[in-house]
């Protein structure tokens, strides 16, 4: 019976956990720039201030079109924060890719058609010799690269705009905890260690 149990656990975990390959990287960056009309909030992102970042994205996407990754709404995180307080979450909407050459262009952004009430945020990085003119989703970045930026912009009500903005340092894989579908295959196959056990007769002394 312990096995039939295995094998209903192994009927719903294992499409989970095949379903798609969720890419999570996060990033530091240097503030270069920055403007918010609150003085708080100012306050909290002065220029040369490290920023931290997280990007996600996954493969395979909501739509794709050619080199560009579209993502359903929700579906996707790009953030950033500072250590002293600013943050701001939004989602990761588009993914594009394409090469020049030896050149690698990567860039990430929180919208499909920009929001004119709202934060908008771009992250973009250029590489020599990184994918070979690859534009699949790349699964991590070069630890060093030609040039890297985020920019997070809003034009508020009085057409002031708010920005901050900042050159990336580094994008590195972000640990990952393991996921519902992997907890639920690793409770079954503890379940069915216990149950194997107390079926083992007893050894007489």
């Amino acid at each position: 019976m312990y096995l039939r149990a295995i094998a209903c656990l192994l009927c719903l975990a294992l499409p989970q956990m095949a379903a798609a390959t969720t890419f999570t990287f996060d990033i530091t960056a240097r503030i270069d720039s920055a403007f918010l009309r609150d003085p708080a909030q100012d306050a909290l992102v002065e220029d040369g201030a490290l920023l931290q970042g997280r990007l996600t994205y996954s493969d395979p996407p909501s739509q794709q079109f050619g080199s560009d990754y579209f993502y359903n709404i929700g579906l996707e995180r790009f953030e950033i924060s500072t250590p002293t307080g600013f943050g701001l979450s939004l989602s990761n909407r588009i993914v594009s890719i394409a090469a020049i050459g030896n050149t690698d262009f990567f860039s990430a952004q929180s919208f499909v058609s920009e929001d004119p009430n709202g934060w908008n945020m771009m992250l973009d990085l250029i590489a020599d010799d990184w994918r070979g003119g690859a534009t699949t989703l790349p699964a991590a970045f070069p630890g060093s690269f030609r040039s890297g930026w985020i920019s997070a912009y809003f034009l508020d009500e009085f057409d002031i705009i708010q920005s901050v903005d900042a050159t990336v340092l580094s994008i590195t894989p972000a640990p990952i905890p393991l996921p519902a579908s992997g907890l639920l295959l690793a409770g079954g196959l503890l379940l069915a260690l216990r149950l194997a056990r107390r079926r083992q007769p007893l050894r007489s002394a």
